[in-house]
């Protein structure tokens, strides 16, 4: 008889196994089926035997681990029962809601969110009535006169050394003539004209008769002998008319 070679025997070794197995775990159950109640075959069946079997090279048979044990030259292969499930018992009833518990304490506040975005401008408000308009107040009473203020600096010299300066001028009849009063040193001429002479033995009838002003006007600036006044006047008259030019005269700082 040729020897088989290792690897088939080891094949042939577990297919045996698995079929030991397979039909131990058929016998059990068989066996639980055959004591069950019809009402229980849709209960999962628990299995708490164990199977074990013994195997050569080329041989097989299933033992009671129990009661037997395999040979020398055998080697044992056994599997383990599974674990029973532990019984459970009815389930409660769910009971009643509890009341509700009272309202926790407020919790700190949160940052500020970011600031949103601008809205639409509103709509123009309606002109106001000028009959609903408030009406003023009632005006209050004077308060009392704040105090004096500081005195102010003394100002410097206005008009001064007032005087009048006269020049006699005779105008011969049918004739012109020209007379000049002039302001003493310092003073300006802030006026000045020319009259007929009150003392003179001819006596006008009226200011115009025999007499036509031709001229009338202060001396200019810059002119030899200062300010003053200067008057040309034409005798209408056969007769010498007396006349006087007159300037107002005065110190202006």
């Amino acid at each position: 008889m040729a020897t088989s070679h290792p690897y088939l025997r080891r094949a042939t070794t577990f297919v045996l196994v698995a079929v030991a197995l397979v039909g131990g775990a058929i016998l059990l159950l068989g066996d639980s089926f055959d004591s069950a109640r019809g009402d229980a075959l849709t209960q999962p069946v628990p299995l708490a035997a164990r199977i074990a079997a013994c195997v050569a090279d080329e041989s097989m048979r299933l033992i009671d681990p129990a009661s037997e044990r395999c040979h020398p030259d055998e080697r044992e292969l056994a599997s383990e029962p599974t674990a029973q499930p532990e019984a459970s018992g009815p389930s409660a009833a769910t009971g009643l809601a509890g009341p509700a518990g009272p309202p926790g304490s407020p919790g700190p506040a949160g940052p500020p969110g970011p600031p949103g975005p601008a809205g639409p401008p509103g709509l123009p408000g309606a002109a106001a009535d000028s009959r609903t308009a408030a009406s003023p107040g009632a005006v209050g009473p004077q308060g009392p006169p704040g105090p004096a203020g500081p005195a102010g600096r003394a100002g410097t010299d206005g008009v001064s050394g007032f005087e009048i300066v006269t020049a006699k001028v005779s105008v011969p009849g049918r004739q012109a003539a020209a007379g000049e009063a002039r302001c003493p040193a310092g003073k300006v001429a802030l006026g000045g004209g020319v009259l007929p002479d009150a003392d003179s033995p001819r006596k006008l009838v009226g200011p115009e008769e025999g007499m036509d002003v031709v001229a009338s006007g202060p001396l200019l600036p810059g002119t030899e002998g200062g300010y003053g006044w200067t008057a040309t006047v034409k005798n209408t008259s056969t007769s010498p008319l007396p006349v006087i030019v007159a300037a107002i005269c005065a110190v202006v700082r």
